[in-house]
Protein backbone atom coordinates (compact mmCIF):
# COMPACT_ATOMS: atom_id res chain seq x y z
CA UNK A 1 0.00 0.00 0.00
CA UNK A 2 0.95 3.99 -0.67
CA UNK A 3 1.29 5.85 2.38
CA UNK A 4 -0.69 8.96 0.38
CA UNK A 5 -0.08 11.45 3.55
CA UNK A 6 3.98 10.82 3.70
CA UNK A 7 4.41 10.75 -0.30
CA UNK A 8 7.21 12.93 -1.55
CA UNK A 9 6.96 14.16 -5.10
CA UNK A 10 10.64 12.77 -5.89
CA UNK A 11 9.67 9.30 -4.73
CA UNK A 12 6.53 9.11 -7.21
CA UNK A 13 6.24 7.73 -10.90
CA UNK A 14 6.30 10.99 -12.58
CA UNK A 15 8.28 9.50 -15.23
CA UNK A 16 5.46 7.63 -16.26
CA UNK A 17 3.16 10.28 -17.38
CA UNK A 18 3.94 10.94 -20.80
CA UNK A 19 3.64 7.46 -21.37
CA UNK A 20 0.20 7.18 -19.27
CA UNK A 21 -1.17 10.67 -20.94
CA UNK A 22 -0.62 10.18 -24.26
CA UNK A 23 -2.27 7.06 -24.58
CA UNK A 24 -5.19 8.06 -23.27
CA UNK A 25 -6.40 8.45 -27.42
CA UNK A 26 -5.03 9.71 -30.32
CA UNK A 27 -8.17 12.03 -31.08
CA UNK A 28 -6.27 14.21 -27.75
CA UNK A 29 -3.14 14.07 -29.94
CA UNK A 30 -4.40 15.13 -33.01
CA UNK A 31 -5.72 18.08 -31.62
CA UNK A 32 -3.03 19.14 -29.35
CA UNK A 33 -0.65 18.29 -32.40
CA UNK A 34 -2.60 20.86 -34.82
CA UNK A 35 -3.17 23.46 -32.74
CA UNK A 36 0.99 23.35 -31.92
CA UNK A 37 1.32 23.68 -36.09
CA UNK A 38 -1.11 26.11 -36.14
CA UNK A 39 0.41 28.26 -33.37
CA UNK A 40 4.18 27.77 -34.84
CA UNK A 41 3.50 28.21 -38.19
CA UNK A 42 0.75 31.09 -37.99
CA UNK A 43 0.75 32.76 -34.18
CA UNK A 44 3.79 32.86 -32.82
CA UNK A 45 5.23 34.83 -35.86
CA UNK A 46 6.80 38.82 -36.03
CA UNK A 47 5.42 40.71 -32.66
CA UNK A 48 4.55 37.29 -30.84
CA UNK A 49 7.65 35.82 -31.62
CA UNK A 50 9.20 35.92 -28.64
CA UNK A 51 6.44 33.35 -27.36
CA UNK A 52 7.19 29.57 -27.57
CA UNK A 53 5.74 26.16 -26.55
CA UNK A 54 7.01 24.26 -23.85
CA UNK A 55 7.57 20.81 -25.34
CA UNK A 56 9.69 18.97 -23.02
CA UNK A 57 7.82 17.63 -19.91
CA UNK A 58 11.37 17.81 -17.26
CA UNK A 59 10.33 21.52 -17.64
CA UNK A 60 6.82 21.23 -16.18
CA UNK A 61 8.44 21.56 -12.75
CA UNK A 62 9.86 25.29 -13.81
CA UNK A 63 6.49 26.43 -15.19
CA UNK A 64 5.08 26.01 -11.48
CA UNK A 65 7.94 27.50 -9.94
CA UNK A 66 6.88 30.15 -12.33
CA UNK A 67 3.67 30.49 -11.88
CA UNK A 68 4.17 30.08 -8.16
CA UNK A 69 6.35 33.27 -7.84
CA UNK A 70 3.40 34.88 -9.60
CA UNK A 71 0.65 34.08 -7.53
CA UNK A 72 2.34 33.98 -4.12
CA UNK A 73 4.86 37.34 -4.07
CA UNK A 74 2.74 40.09 -2.33
CA UNK A 75 0.62 40.97 -3.19
CA UNK A 76 -0.75 37.81 -3.34
CA UNK A 77 -3.49 36.16 -5.33
CA UNK A 78 -6.81 36.62 -3.94
CA UNK A 79 -8.41 33.02 -4.16
CA UNK A 80 -5.09 31.39 -3.14
CA UNK A 81 -4.67 33.72 -0.35
CA UNK A 82 -8.38 33.14 0.66
CA UNK A 83 -7.60 29.50 0.64
CA UNK A 84 -5.40 29.89 3.66
CA UNK A 85 -6.56 32.61 5.39
CA UNK A 86 -6.47 32.90 8.91
CA UNK A 87 -6.13 35.77 10.64
CA UNK A 88 -4.73 33.89 13.94
CA UNK A 89 -1.50 32.99 12.13
CA UNK A 90 2.10 35.19 11.83
CA UNK A 91 2.89 35.69 8.75
CA UNK A 92 5.59 33.70 8.67
CA UNK A 93 2.86 30.53 9.34
CA UNK A 94 0.81 32.30 6.53
CA UNK A 95 3.14 32.94 3.80
CA UNK A 96 4.68 28.83 4.77
CA UNK A 97 0.52 27.47 4.08
CA UNK A 98 -0.14 29.71 1.30
CA UNK A 99 3.29 28.24 -0.85
CA UNK A 100 2.45 24.79 0.24
CA UNK A 101 -1.01 25.19 -0.74
CA UNK A 102 -1.01 26.65 -3.78
CA UNK A 103 1.67 24.75 -5.45
CA UNK A 104 -0.65 21.57 -5.00
CA UNK A 105 -3.31 23.28 -6.22
CA UNK A 106 -0.81 24.62 -9.39
CA UNK A 107 0.34 21.21 -9.96
CA UNK A 108 -3.10 19.32 -9.99
CA UNK A 109 -4.34 21.56 -12.41
CA UNK A 110 -1.53 22.76 -14.95
CA UNK A 111 -0.03 18.77 -14.92
CA UNK A 112 -2.50 17.49 -16.98
CA UNK A 113 -1.89 20.20 -19.36
CA UNK A 114 1.24 19.44 -20.26
CA UNK A 115 -0.19 16.44 -22.06
CA UNK A 116 -3.42 16.80 -22.70
CA UNK A 117 -3.31 20.76 -23.60
CA UNK A 118 -0.46 23.68 -24.45
CA UNK A 119 1.76 25.41 -22.18
CA UNK A 120 3.02 28.99 -23.71
CA UNK A 121 6.63 30.41 -22.52
CA UNK A 122 8.47 33.72 -22.70
CA UNK A 123 12.10 33.28 -21.79
CA UNK A 124 14.72 35.13 -20.60
CA UNK A 125 18.22 33.62 -22.39
CA UNK A 126 16.73 29.87 -22.41
CA UNK A 127 15.15 30.42 -18.85
CA UNK A 128 11.43 30.22 -18.77
CA UNK A 129 10.09 33.23 -16.95
CA UNK A 130 6.43 33.28 -17.89
CA UNK A 131 3.70 30.81 -19.25
CA UNK A 132 0.14 30.53 -19.95
CA UNK A 133 -1.72 27.54 -19.61
CA UNK A 134 -4.06 26.20 -22.20
CA UNK A 135 -6.86 23.78 -22.24
CA UNK A 136 -8.31 23.14 -25.79
CA UNK A 137 -11.60 22.87 -27.33
CA UNK A 138 -13.03 19.69 -27.21
CA UNK A 139 -10.48 17.95 -24.43
CA UNK A 140 -11.31 17.03 -21.07
CA UNK A 141 -9.19 18.85 -18.95
CA UNK A 142 -9.12 16.06 -16.21
CA UNK A 143 -10.66 13.09 -16.70
CA UNK A 144 -12.43 10.79 -13.84
CA UNK A 145 -10.01 8.27 -14.40
CA UNK A 146 -6.67 10.09 -13.85
CA UNK A 147 -7.69 11.25 -9.91
CA UNK A 148 -5.86 8.34 -8.71
CA UNK A 149 -3.18 8.78 -11.17
CA UNK A 150 -2.73 12.10 -9.92
CA UNK A 151 -2.83 11.71 -6.30
CA UNK A 152 -0.43 8.88 -6.74
CA UNK A 153 2.07 11.84 -8.47
CA UNK A 154 0.89 14.68 -6.82
CA UNK A 155 -0.32 13.57 -3.59
CA UNK A 156 -3.00 14.86 -1.43
CA UNK A 157 -4.26 18.35 -0.34
CA UNK A 158 -2.48 19.93 2.13
CA UNK A 159 -6.10 20.75 3.67
CA UNK A 160 -6.33 17.21 3.91
CA UNK A 161 -3.09 16.33 5.05
CA UNK A 162 -2.98 18.61 7.66
CA UNK A 163 -6.30 18.83 8.85
CA UNK A 164 -5.65 18.26 12.26
CA UNK A 165 -2.85 21.61 12.24
CA UNK A 166 -4.87 23.65 9.83
CA UNK A 167 -8.70 22.98 11.47
CA UNK A 168 -11.76 22.26 8.90
CA UNK A 169 -11.93 25.80 7.24
CA UNK A 170 -8.98 25.24 4.52
CA UNK A 171 -10.57 21.49 3.76
CA UNK A 172 -14.51 23.36 3.57
CA UNK A 173 -12.91 26.23 1.11
CA UNK A 174 -11.38 23.56 -1.00
CA UNK A 175 -14.55 21.88 -1.18
CA UNK A 176 -16.44 25.43 -2.37
CA UNK A 177 -14.01 25.43 -5.48
CA UNK A 178 -16.68 22.96 -6.61
CA UNK A 179 -18.87 26.26 -7.00
CA UNK A 180 -16.41 27.44 -9.43
CA UNK A 181 -16.04 23.85 -11.56
CA UNK A 182 -20.11 23.73 -11.71
CA UNK A 183 -20.06 27.61 -12.95
CA UNK A 184 -17.72 26.77 -15.39
CA UNK A 185 -19.78 24.20 -17.26
CA UNK A 186 -23.03 25.98 -17.15
CA UNK A 187 -20.97 28.57 -19.04
CA UNK A 188 -19.45 26.40 -21.21
CA UNK A 189 -22.87 25.00 -22.34
CA UNK A 190 -23.90 28.46 -23.22
CA UNK A 191 -20.99 29.07 -25.29
CA UNK A 192 -19.63 25.94 -27.23
CA UNK A 193 -16.13 25.02 -27.32
CA UNK A 194 -13.71 27.26 -26.34
CA UNK A 195 -10.38 27.45 -24.94
CA UNK A 196 -9.45 27.58 -21.34
CA UNK A 197 -7.15 29.63 -20.04
CA UNK A 198 -6.05 27.53 -17.03
CA UNK A 199 -3.72 30.15 -15.65
CA UNK A 200 -1.07 33.15 -16.76
CA UNK A 201 2.21 34.55 -14.96
CA UNK A 202 5.58 35.98 -15.14
CA UNK A 203 8.14 36.02 -12.37
CA UNK A 204 7.81 38.99 -9.91
CA UNK A 205 11.53 39.66 -11.21
CA UNK A 206 10.37 40.53 -14.62
CA UNK A 207 7.10 42.20 -14.39
CA UNK A 208 7.31 45.65 -16.04
CA UNK A 209 8.87 43.55 -19.70
CA UNK A 210 5.46 43.49 -21.40
CA UNK A 211 5.59 39.42 -21.08
CA UNK A 212 2.57 39.26 -19.54
CA UNK A 213 0.61 40.98 -22.84
CA UNK A 214 2.85 39.17 -25.47
CA UNK A 215 1.30 35.66 -23.62
CA UNK A 216 -2.33 37.33 -23.35
CA UNK A 217 -1.65 38.33 -27.20
CA UNK A 218 -0.80 35.03 -28.22
CA UNK A 219 -3.73 33.27 -26.81
CA UNK A 220 -6.25 35.36 -28.07
CA UNK A 221 -4.69 35.65 -31.57
CA UNK A 222 -4.91 31.52 -31.50
CA UNK A 223 -8.61 31.80 -30.24
CA UNK A 224 -9.56 34.48 -33.23
CA UNK A 225 -7.43 32.07 -35.62
CA UNK A 226 -9.40 29.05 -34.70
CA UNK A 227 -12.51 31.60 -34.53
CA UNK A 228 -13.23 29.97 -31.14
CA UNK A 229 -14.17 31.77 -27.81
CA UNK A 230 -11.77 31.76 -24.66
CA UNK A 231 -12.41 32.08 -21.16
CA UNK A 232 -11.29 32.16 -17.83
CA UNK A 233 -11.21 32.48 -14.30
CA UNK A 234 -9.85 35.54 -12.19
CA UNK A 235 -10.92 37.07 -8.34
CA UNK A 236 -10.63 40.78 -8.30
CA UNK A 237 -11.57 43.72 -9.67
CA UNK A 238 -7.92 44.87 -10.85
CA UNK A 239 -7.74 41.74 -12.84
CA UNK A 240 -11.19 41.97 -14.27
CA UNK A 241 -10.00 45.51 -15.59
CA UNK A 242 -6.85 43.58 -17.28
CA UNK A 243 -8.69 41.27 -19.15
CA UNK A 244 -11.23 44.01 -20.31
CA UNK A 245 -8.31 45.95 -22.46
CA UNK A 246 -7.98 42.33 -24.06
CA UNK A 247 -11.00 41.58 -25.01
CA UNK A 248 -12.62 39.50 -22.39
CA UNK A 249 -16.02 40.16 -21.16
CA UNK A 250 -17.57 39.41 -17.40
CA UNK A 251 -20.18 36.67 -18.13
CA UNK A 252 -20.46 35.14 -14.32
CA UNK A 253 -19.49 36.89 -11.18
CA UNK A 254 -20.50 34.88 -7.81
CA UNK A 255 -18.82 34.46 -4.53
CA UNK A 256 -17.69 31.65 -2.69
CA UNK A 257 -18.14 31.04 0.70
CA UNK A 258 -17.74 28.42 3.11
CA UNK A 259 -20.97 26.56 4.51
CA UNK A 260 -21.51 26.63 8.60
CA UNK A 261 -18.77 29.27 8.91
CA UNK A 262 -20.45 32.67 8.58
CA UNK A 263 -17.22 34.70 10.30
CA UNK A 264 -14.85 33.15 7.21
CA UNK A 265 -15.11 36.48 5.02
CA UNK A 266 -16.53 35.63 1.18
CA UNK A 267 -14.49 35.83 -1.83
CA UNK A 268 -15.59 36.89 -5.05
CA UNK A 269 -15.10 34.86 -8.67
CA UNK A 270 -15.54 36.14 -12.00
CA UNK A 271 -15.62 34.30 -15.25
CA UNK A 272 -14.96 36.02 -18.18
CA UNK A 273 -14.99 35.05 -22.10
CA UNK A 274 -13.51 36.78 -24.99
CA UNK A 275 -15.66 36.12 -28.48
CA UNK A 276 -13.64 35.58 -31.64
CA UNK A 277 -12.50 38.54 -33.44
Amino acid sequence: AINLHNLKRGNTPSKHAPTYFHNMGSSVSKIINRNKSLLREQVLVDGLSKVGIVEDPKEHSRVIDVLLDSFTTPPADPLFLWMVEDSSLSAGEQQSRLLLNTRFMLEWVNFPLLYRGIILDVRDEDEIVGVATLLPPGITQIPPWTFGYQIVTIGLPPSMKHKAKWGPIPEKKLEAWDTVEAAKKEVLKEIGPSWYLQAIGVLKSHHGKGLGGALLRAVCALADKTQTPVYLDTESDWHEQLYNKFGFKTFRKFDLTVEGADAVRAQTEYIMVRKPQ
